[in-house]
């Protein structure tokens, strides 16, 4: 089954905080066992439906599709819970992140199922099309911010002594040989400028994203990410243990990322966890 939503308006950029099908009940003739998959067309702007042979089949999806299955449907026009699909933010949000995205593009979902299950919804040309499926969507505005100068990242030694225009930023433990040298577990300090969140936001996701210089792992590694309390905080500086001497947020989000295989990479492993509690 194909579900085409012309129009939506979710602006480039978006974060998905949410998005469901709603469907209303056609009739009660259900068959079970029933097991549903949800995907979606992984295009800029999904076309029109069409009748040539195998339209919905030769449509490219995203390959992530979510299962679902819902109980019995017991009453015509029931439009609840029962009839709500699972969260399909997922989906929708890898859309939306495709560089051809505009606001006003169409998004079609495809539900296939195995078996012999069935529920029957109403098609948007039926019972003057006021209880055709509905796509509810929210949503909010994200925004990636990057380091924009060397003077925003730094290393701290664990004799206090600053690193401001080092050649990489090792997580944690450095091998520095010197002169002087100096292994040590190290701080090491992420600045970020111009940041548009508007006072009283509401922050949904939020995380650092690494770019892998090297391949040179050592384990196990358990990082804690903490951020300074401060409302706009100064840029690192050559003054001994700059960045210990900033006040900080008490909760810690704890890292333990997986090896880095490839130079250059910046990928989910690279990706700390979600940091919305900092």
């Amino acid at each position: 089954v194909g579900l085409r939503f012309r129009n939506a308006t979710i602006p480039p950029g978006a974060v998905i905080r949410s998005a469901r099908l709603q469907f209303t009940t056609c009739d009660t003739n259900n068959l079970d066992p029933i097991a549903l998959a949800i995907d979606i067309e992984n295009v800029d702007d999904a076309a029109l439906l069409t009748t040539n042979d195998y339209d919905l089949s030769a449509r490219p999806l995203t390959g992530q599709a979510l299962p679902w299955t819902p109980p019995a449907w017991t009453q015509i026009d029931d439009a609840g819970p029962a009839q709500r699909s699972p969260e399909l933010a997922a989906l929708v949000q890898t859309v939306v992140d495709r560089p051809g995205w505009q606001a006003g593009n169409a998004l079609m979902f495809i539900v296939r199922g195995t078996g012999t299950g069935r529920r029957c919804a109403w098609p948007a040309d039926r019972h003057g099309g006021t209880a055709a499926a509905r796509l509810d969507v929210e949503w909010g505005r994200g925004c990636s911010i990057p380091i924009r100068s060397s003077a925003d990242d730094a290393e701290e030694f664990a004799d206090g002594v600053m690193a401001l225009a080092s050649s990489d930023l090792e997580l944690v433990y450095d091998d520095y040989s010197g002169p002087p040298s100096r292994p040590c577990n190290q701080k090491v300090g992420l600045r970020f400028t111009g940041v548009p969140i508007p006072p009283g936001a509401r922050v949904n996701a939020a995380w650092i994203q690494f770019t892998a210089r090297d391949t040179v792992n050592t384990a196990p590694t358990v990082l804690d990410i903490r951020c300074v309390d401060a409302a706009d905080p100064a840029a690192p500086s050559a003054t001994a243990f700059s960045l210990s001497s900033q006040p900080l947020l008490a909760p810690a989000v704890t890292w333990l990322p997986e090896p880095w295989t490839a130079p250059d990479e910046a990928a989910a492993a690279q990706r700390t966890p979600d940091l919305t509690p900092l």
